[in-house]
C-alpha cells in the first residue's frame, strides 16, 4: 500500500503508545484489479464497480466517467476474519492523487455501522464518514499522492454522522475521531452544525464496523483523480489495510545475503536496496534498520554499514549512520547540491557486514522505517519492504555412510565400459552429495605399470579425484576409459558447510574382463559381450610372454587379487590358464543391451501341455509345455508324469516364448522327465504366450504314454513362490499338416533371430546359413527329427563361435524333398 511519510508516523505513534507489540497483528488485503462487488443494498443504477472503468494500473483506483460514481465496500469480517468498534480506533489515514482539477477533489471514506436497509437507514445506511477538508487554501497536488488522516492539519479527515446532522451528503464541520470517542456526542449543539441536527446525545464508541467504503467520484459532477486505500490503526496495536493497489510502494527491503555465516564465510554482505514504483527523482533517505540478536556488525563498529550506489551513482553525496543500540541503526544519505535526484528502478542504498553473535540459528535484518526525500525536501512515498533472513550455521553435516560400488553386469551400451551402480546413506541434514571418482591407474597393466590404489582424499579433492555425476543413492557412474575405480562421497548442507569423507569403496572394474575383441570396429576394445570373438583373439595368442607396453597386454586378465571376474588384475605378463578360466567364466554371461521383447504380458501366468500323435515304436515326438506369462515368473520347473513302459524322455530344448523375451534364457535337465526354465539377469519375469519348452521323447513300446503334468513349481525375480496355473493334457494333437520354415523374426536383426520349422512327420532335416557367395557359415541343424513345431535361433555366428560381419545371409532348409530358403539381415 502506498502509504505517506504521515501515515507512517501516525502509525509509529499508535503502536508506541498503545501497542503490546507481542500481541499486535498486521492484517492487509490488496484488493487489485480483481474485486468488483455493489454493495448489498442500493439503487441498481447508481452503483458501478466495474474494475475494466475504474482500475487503471498503477496502483490506482479512478473514476474515469461521470455517471456513475465508484464506490466499493469491504466487509471486515469477510475480508479480515474480525471487525472492530469505532471506539477502538487510534487513527485512520488514506490518500489520493488529483488528476487535474484540484477544487474537485471528492473522495470519500465511511464506516457503516447500521444496516443498509431497514430500520432507520437510508440507502447510504448508518454511517460515520471522512472526507477531506481544504483547509487553510490547501491545494492538493496533482503530481504527488496527498496523505488525509484524522490528525490535525490542513489535510486532515473531517468525520461526521449523515443521519444524525440530517445532512443527506456530508457536513464540513470540524469533530476529530478524539471527539467522536470522548463519550456521547451532540450534533446539533456543535458549532455550524445545520438546522435539523439530532440534539439526542450519541456515543459512537460502541458501534460495530460493519462496512468500510471507499468512492471516487460523484454521479453529478465530472471527476478527474485517483484513490489508493486505507489505514486503520487500533489502540491495542493492530493495523487493517485495504490496498486498492496491485503493484508494491517504493519499498526499501533487506537482501538476503548470497551465503550463510559459516566458517567458510565469517563475515557476509546484507545489501539493503530500493524499488521504485514512480519516477519521481530522490534526493535523500532516512532508513532504520533492525538487526536481530543473531547476528552483529563484523568489526563492532559502523564503518560496517557502507553507503551504497543508488545515490552516489548521481551526483555527490554525503552519508552518515547512527548506531541507536539494541541492534538498531539509522543509516542517512542525500546528494549534495543541485539535483533531479535518483530515478532508477532499483538500487543499492546500503550494505551491512555481518558476523555471528552467539549459537547457530536464523537471524534478521528488518527494515522497520522508510524516508525518501524528493530534490525540494517534499516526501516521496515509501514503505518497508521485506526483511533478509540470515542463517548461522558452523556445524558440518555428518559424513555419507555405506558408500558401496557394483559394477552393471547387464544392460550396458556397446563401447567396452561399463556403468557402475552406486549405493550410500546420506544424513538428514545433507542438501547435496558429491561424489567423486579415482582409478588405480594404468589399465592394463596396473600394478606392472605403476598404477596404485588412490589415497582418501579431504575436500575439496584433487587430481587424481574427479567429480561424478551421481548425486544420489541408486544412480551410475561410468568412467570414460577402463581402469579400477575407487569412489568417496561428500555431503554438504543448505550452508555449503562439507562433511568429512565417506569410506572409500573397495574398487570397482569397469569392463568385463575377456571382453576384448567388438567385431564391428576393429579399433575398439571390447563391445561389452564375452563370446567366442573373445575366445578367438585369446587363443590366437595363447602361450606368449608379454612385455612392458605389449600391443596385447589388455589378454592379460589374471590372475585377479581374489581370483573372482569382479576382481582387478595383478599381471603376470603371460597368456595362459589363468587368463582363460576368466575368459570362461565371464562367456556369455555378460552382455550388451538388453533387447526388447518381442510379446505383450498375458493375463495370467499358467502351463499347459500340447501331446502330438504318437509315432511307431522306435520314433520320437515332441510334447510342448505351453505357457501365459504376466511378467511374474522369472524361473519354473515342470515334472511330468508317463509310463516309462511305453515311452522315454531323450532331451529338451527351449521354445519360442524364451526366445522372444528381452535377455537370455536356459532350458536343462536335471533328471528324466523333469524340464527346468529360466530367464537369465535382471529383468521382469516371462511375458506373452507361446511355447516355454518341449520335451522330446521317443517310443518304446505299443500304449497310451499317459503323459501329464506331475508338479510344477515356480519363482519370481526375487525367488518367491508364484502360483503357476495348470491345464489337462490335449492327446491327440495333430502333427503340422505341411513341412516348411516359416519367415524370420526379427529381420533385420542385431542379435538373435528366429524362424518356426513345422515338420509334418519325422525326417531327416538339415538347416544351414550361407553367405551371398554360397560358403557355408553355420549348420543350425542336422539329423533326424520328430514331427512337430520347433523354432530355431541363430546369434549372427559362425561355426567356430565367432560373429560375422554385417550382410545379407541365406538360411537354407533341406528335408524329405522339401526345400526353403529364407534372406536374413544382420546389422550387429
Amino acid at each position: 500500500m502506498k502509504r505517506p511519510l504521515e501515515a507512517c508516523l501516525i502509525t509509529l505513534t499508535a503502536l508506541l503508545a498503545f501497542a503490546a507489540p507481542s500481541l499486535a497483528v498486521t492484517k492487509t488485503v490488496v484488493l487489485g484489479s480483481t474485486y468488483a462487488a455493489a454493495p448489498p443494498g442500493g439503487s441498481a443504477g447508481s452503483i458501478a464497480a466495474s474494475s475494466v472503468d475504474h482500475f487503471v494500473g498503477s496502483g490506482e483506483w479512478r473514476k474515469t466517467s461521470v455517471s456513475p460514481k465508484f464506490e466499493m465496500y469491504v466487509d471486515p469480517v469477510a475480508t479480515f476474519g474480525s471487525s472492530f468498534t469505532i471506539g477502538q480506533i487510534a487513527s485512520v489515514s488514506y490518500h489520493t492523487r488529483n488528476g487535474g482539477n484540484p477544487s474537485g477533489v471528492d473522495f470519500a471514506m465511511y464506516f457503516y455501522t447500521a444496516p443498509m436497509l431497514g430500520g432507520d437507514a437510508s440507502w447510504y445506511g448508518r454511517r460515520i464518514q471522512g472526507e477531506p477538508y481544504l483547509s487553510n487554501n490547501y491545494a492538493p497536488s496533482t503530481s504527488a499522492w496527498n496523505t488525509w488522516s484524522t490528525s490535525a492539519g490542513a489535510n486532515q479527515i473531517v468525520l461526521y454522522d449523515s443521519r444524525h446532522t440530517n445532512f443527506s451528503f456530508g457536513w464540513y464541520g470540524s469533530p476529530t475521531l478524539a471527539d467522536l470517542q470522548a463519550g456521547p456526542f451532540t450534533w446539533a449543539t456543535w458549532p455550524g452544525a445545520p438546522a435539523g441536527s439530532d440534539a439526542t446525545p450519541f456515543d459512537y464508541r460502541p458501534l460495530t464496523v460493519g462496512l468500510i467504503s471507499f468512492q471516487t467520484g460523484s454521479g453529478w459532477s465530472s471527476f478527474n483523480g485517483a484513490i489508493d486505500g486505507i489505514t486503520i490503526n487500533l489502540n491495542n496495536g493492530d493495523q487493517y489495510n485495504l490496498d486498492l493497489e496491485n503493484t508494491p510502494d517504493n519499498a526499501v527491503s533487506a537482501v538476503a545475503p548470497a551465503t550463510c555465516i559459516t566458517a567458510a564465510h565469517p563475515c557476509v554482505t546484507v545489501p539493503v536496496n530500493v524499488a521504485r514504483t514512480d519516477l519521481s527523482g530522490v534526493r535523500a533517505f532516512s532508513v532504520t534498520v533492525q538487526v536481530s540478536s543473531q547476528l552483529a556488525l563484523c568489526s563492532g563498529s559502523t564503518v560496517d554499514i557502507s553507503e551504497g550506489t543508488y545515490l552516489s551513482n548521481v551526483g555527490s553525496t554525503h552519508y552518515e549512520v547512527v548506531d541507536n543500540g539494541g541492534g538498531s541503526y539509522t543509516i542517512d544519505g542525500t546528494i549534495l547540491g543541485a539535483t533531479a535526484g535518483a530515478t532508477a528502478a532499483s538500487g543499492n542504498l546500503f550494505n551491512l557486514s555481518l558476523k555471528k553473535s552467539g549459537a547457530d540459528g536464523v537471524g534478521t535484518v528488518t527494515v522497520t522505517s522508510v524516508l525518501l526525500r524528493d530534490p525540494d525536501n517534499v516526501a516521496v512515498l515509501a514503505s518497508a519492504g521485506t526483511s533478509a533472513s540470515v542463517t548461522v550455521d558452523y556445524t558440518n553435516p555428518v559424513a555419507v555412510s555405506g558408500l558401496v560400488a557394483t559394477q552393471q553386469k547387464t544392460g550396458n551400451d556397446t563401447d567396452g565400459t561399463t556403468k557402475i551402480g552406486l549405493a550410500f546413506t546420506a544424513p538428514g541434514d545433507a542438501a547435496s552429495v558429491e561424489v567423486y571418482r579415482a582409478p588405480f591407474g594404468h589399465y592394463p597393466e596396473y600394478d606392472d605399470a605403476g598404477g596404485a590404489v588412490p589415497a582418501t582424499p579431504s575436500y575439496p579433492p584433487s587430481a587424481p579425484w574427479t567429480l561424478t555425476g551421481v548425486t544420489a543413492s541408486g544412480q551410475s557412474d561410468e568412467p570414460a576409459s577402463r581402469d579400477f575405480w575407487y569412489y568417496v562421497a561428500f555431503a554438504k548442507d543448505a550452508c555449503g558447510n562439507v562433511s568429512a569423507v565417506s569410506n572409500k569403496t573397495a574398487g570397482t572394474l569397469d569392463y568385463h574382463l575377456g571382453d576384448v575383441v567388438d567385431p564391428s570396429n576393429v579399433l575398439s576394445v571390447g563391445d561389452n559381450h564375452v563370446d567366442g570373438s573373445d575366445i578367438s583373439r585369446l587363443g590366437a595368442h595363447y602361450g606368449i610372454t608379454l612385455v612392458l607396453n605389449d600391443p596385447y597386454n589388455y589378454l592379460d586378465v589374471g590372475p585377479t587379487t581374489n581370483g573372482s571376474v569382479n576382481a582387478r588384475p595383478t599381471t603376470d605378463n603371460k597368456v595362459n590358464f589363468e587368463d582363460l578360466v576368466l575368459f570362461a567364466i565371464n562367456y556369455s554371461l555378460v552382455s550388451a543391451p538388453q533387447f526388447a521383447s518381442h510379446q505383450s504380458a498375458a493375463d495370467e501366468d499358467a502351463l499347459a501341455l500340447d501331446l502330438p500323435a504318437m509315432p511307431a515304436v522306435g520314433g520320437t515326438f515332441a510334447v510342448s509345455l505351453r505357457m501365459k506369462g504376466a511378467g511374474d515368473v522369472q524361473a519354473a520347473s515342470a515334472h511330468l508324469t508317463y509310463d516309462a513302459a511305453v515311452v522315454e524322455p531323450i532331451g529338451v530344448e527351449a521354445g519360442s516364448l524364451l526366445l522372444s523375451q528381452d535377455r537370455g534364457s536356459v532350458v536343462l535337465s536335471p533328471e528324466a522327465g523333469v524340464v527346468d526354465f529360466a530367464m537369465l539377469g535382471v529383468g521382469s519375469g516371462i511375458t506373452g504366450e507361446g511355447e516355454a519348452a518341449r520335451m522330446i521323447f521317443r517310443v518304446k513300446a505299443a500304449g497310451a504314454p499317459a503323459i501329464a503334468v506331475g508338479t510344477v513349481s515356480a519363482r519370481d525375480v526375487q525367488n518367491r513362490v508364484v502360483t503357476l496355473g495348470q491345464a489337462a493334457g490335449v492327446p491327440g494333437a495333430q502333427a503340422p499338416a505341411r513341412t516348411e520354415m516359416s519367415a524370420s523374426y526379427p529381420n533385420p536383426f542385431g542379435h538373435t533371430t528366429a524362424v518356426q520349422l513345422s515338420l509334418a512327420r519325422e525326417a531327416n532335416v538339415k538347416v544351414t546359413i550361407y553367405d551371398l557367395i554360397g560358403r557355408r557359415v553355420r549348420t543350425l541343424l542336422s539329423g533326424v527329427q520328430p514331427a512337430g513345431v520347433r523354432v530355431l535361433a541363430w546369434d549372427g555366428r559362425n561355426d567356430s563361435g565367432l560373429r560375422l560381419s554385417a550382410g545379407v545371409y541365406v538360411m537354407r532348409l533341406e528335408t524329405d524333398g522339401v526345400t526353403q530358403s529364407r534372406r536374413l539381415q544382420f546389422v550387429p
